[in-house]
């Protein structure tokens, strides 16, 4: 099979089980939102926010790695020293959830809801015990093995739901949900891996994944403020009920967007660091054209029918004055779907460090969030701010991206694009604010 072939076969799948799993991942918090109170549901965003920030924290891109591996007679030695250090993630990653859990639930004026964040400190161990073979067959362009492990996962996790909530009849099921769609997972790896989990060390490769990944654990540091940056300051700042609320926001509008991002980010990345010159800034190119097509898609859509939306998918009580913040969290994700293709060109090329000072950077700008909390705006000014900082960090990632990488009509494209979504978002915002 040409290698065309292996890229459409394994969009396609990809495309199909991220639209399957994420849905499955939207329609599960749509249930615990539709039985618990916006309060109740606030914690369960706010347990739901500690996980995935400590996956952040403990972020040092072993599957990036791999991806960007070479095959070779070390792929051997290769997946046992990264399947010793993703455990000892998982370790690190529970340790510092259990130590994050109290100042968490003091921040968030949730200290009744201590047990529940010390219970699922036992996620990120879970997710620390993935057969990263899984990710070994993405870097040869096949995506069953991650594909299907995925959505094994978030199957369970969807099944899981329902009981759940009605046998909790609060944030606890959203526990629940979360530990057994890692289990999930973690069984589907087993069964569609090609090779069993083994385990060793490689002090040269362990090097070289600290050369490839501490930038990117930097940079998750700042990711963390950026892309949680605003659910803190929600949370610190505002009610459980409207963090609940804005949560469910959020949710609607990044479960579409992250289709993309995260099919931009396994499925091409390989195909970018195996190629060079021309071909490289056509896939370059063809692949930020469909971010912004995408991003068009999505901000039309939730500008026109946010608000009916939440009212059908969540119900009365969260689609009030819902409208405005979902047209600003729309834009801004418009910025973070075209900013995950320059994001793929960096890594692709090993360019990690610019990576971390553009998100550093970035960062900045969630000092206005804050302030707009502490001042007490209403909620639609969160997601203003969140969209003038995502405006600047895709400006920022793109002229580094193709730095060096695209020239002439390649390089007069792409500016074209990114002058049209600045012009056509600028525009929209100023129409709706």
């Amino acid at each position: 099979m040409s290698l065309k072939q292996k890229v459409m076969r394994g969009g396609a799948l990809l495309l199909v089980t991220q639209v399957g799993g994420l849905s499955l991942s939207l329609l599960r918090l749509i249930i615990l939102a539709r039985f618990m109170t916006t309060e109740q549901y606030g914690v369960a965003m706010a347990l739901l926010l500690s996980f995935t920030t400590v996956e952040m924290l403990t972020q040092v891109s072993l599957d990036r790695f791999i991806m960007v591996s070479k095959p070779g007679d070390e792929d051997d030695k290769l997946m046992r020293t990264m399947q010793t250090l993703s455990v000892v993630r998982g370790l690190v990653g529970m340790l510092t959830l259990l130590a994050l859990a109290k100042p968490i639930t003091l921040l968030f004026n949730m200290e009744y809801a201590l047990d529940a964040f010390l219970v699922v400190s036992l996620a990120p161990l879970l997710r620390g015990m993935l057969n990263l073979d899984i990710i070994r067959q993405q870097r040869d362009h096949r995506q069953r093995a991650y594909a299907f492990s995925e959505l094994g996962g978030q199957t369970l996790g969807f099944i899981t739901t329902y009981p759940a909530v009605l046998y909790f009849g609060d944030y606890w099921a959203m526990v629940a949900v979360l530990l057994m769609q890692w289990v999930g997972w973690v069984l589907m790896s087993y069964w569609l891996s090609e090779r069993p989990m083994r385990f060793g060390f490689d002090r040269t490769i362990a090097k070289a994944v600290y050369n490839y990944g501490w930038p990117l654990l930097i940079n998750a540091l700042f990711m963390i403020l950026i892309l949680q940056g605003d659910r803190f300051a929600v949370g610190t700042f505002f009610s459980a009920s409207e963090l609940g609320i804005y949560g469910a926001i959020y949710t609607l509008v990044v479960t579409p967007a992250s289709v993309f991002v995260r099919i931009a980010s396994m499925l091409l990345m390989p195909l970018l660091a195996q190629s060079e010159g021309v071909q490289r800034a056509k896939r370059y190119n063809l692949a930020f054209t469909a971010g912004l097509a995408t991003s068009v898609v999505i901000v039309g859509f939730y500008t026109l029918f946010g608000e009916p939306v939440m009212a059908l998918v969540y119900g009365e009580k969260y689609a009030a004055g819902s409208a405005l913040v979902l047209a600003g969290l729309s834009l801004a994700w418009a910025f973070r779907i075209c900013g995950a293709v320059s994001v793929s060109m960096l890594l692709a090329t090993h360019r990690t460090k610019e990576n971390m000072w553009v998100n550093i950077l970035r960062s900045v700008f969630i000092l206005p969030v804050i302030g707009i909390g502490f001042i007490g705006l209403p909620l639609p000014y969160i997601a203003l701010g969140c969209l003038i900082g995502d405006a600047v960090s895709l400006v920022m990632m793109n002229r580094l991206a193709v730095n060096g990488y695209l020239e002439g009509r390649y390089w007069l494209a792409n500016q074209a694009g990114v002058l049209a979504i600045l012009l056509t978002t600028t525009l929209l915002t100023l129409m709706l604010y």
